[in-house]
């Protein structure tokens, strides 16, 4: 029970402490500001380790070929690409707690924006093996690719349900909708399309919800501030 009672008790002290820096208009601006910089770090991440990798194809090539062991700079990516990104989107769910916290069904949409930082985060720790051959680090990987992108759809879904009504946020609805359905679609797109080309529709939609949803959260932090 004192075991409890101390685990209780250092949650709540870190709750409020939160809360007294989602209170500070800096903070909120900070926390709204990393999923617009998520976005742009995984796009200049890609971009710049993906043209360092001699015959490497974003139309035919997964972006987690990059993080395997005989890629060119495969620390680099996991580290950057996938940890760092993680870690921005899960300061950004927190930003995305304090907002819609008080709205019903807004901390489930911070606990899928988290949940899909942290499937990223376990991707830079858990690369595939080479050529997805089956092994441990190939199905932890696996797992992880399905955390970062299913939590991401339903972020997006659930916030596109319960802000559509919301004065301040209804205009971001359809948005957050649209892109959480292309996210669906892109799994449903035929084999016969590269998936290079398959996995670019999924990530765009992502990160493209990210950087959006960011912006709006930025220019809201501003309004309450």
């Amino acid at each position: 029970m004192k075991t409890q009672y101390t685990f209780k008790s250092i949650m709540g002290t870190c709750l409020e402490w939160l809360g007294a820096l989602a209170g500070d208009r800096v903070t909120r601006k900070y926390m709204a500001f990393c999923g617009v910089l998520a976005a742009a770090t995984f796009a200049a991440m890609l971009i710049l380790l993906a043209a360092a990798t001699p015959g490497y194809s974003h139309l035919t090539q997964p972006v987690s070929e990059l993080g395997m062991s005989n890629a060119s700079h495969p620390f680099l990516w996991n580290l950057l690409g996938f940890g760092l990104v993680g870690v921005l989107i899960l300061v950004f769910a927190s930003g995305v707690y304090f907002e819609f916290n008080a709205i019903r069904g807004g901390k489930l949409v911070s606990l899928f924006t988290g949940a899909s930082g942290l499937g990223y985060i376990g991707l830079g720790i858990f690369p595939a093996a080479i050529d997805f051959q089956a092994s441990a680090a190939t199905t932890l990987h696996t797992i992880m690719v399905m955390l970062s992108f299913f939590a991401f759809i339903a972020a997006s879904l659930a916030l596109g349900v319960i802000v559509r009504h919301n004065l301040s946020w209804k205009r971001w609805a359809s948005f957050s909708a649209v892109m959480g359905a292309i996210g669906l679609f892109s799994y449903a797109i035929p084999r016969s399309i590269p998936l290079g080309v398959s996995q670019r529709i999924a990530l765009g939609a992502n990160f493209l919800w990210l950087l959006v949803m960011g912006y709006a959260l930025l220019r809201r932090s501003n309004v309450k501030g």
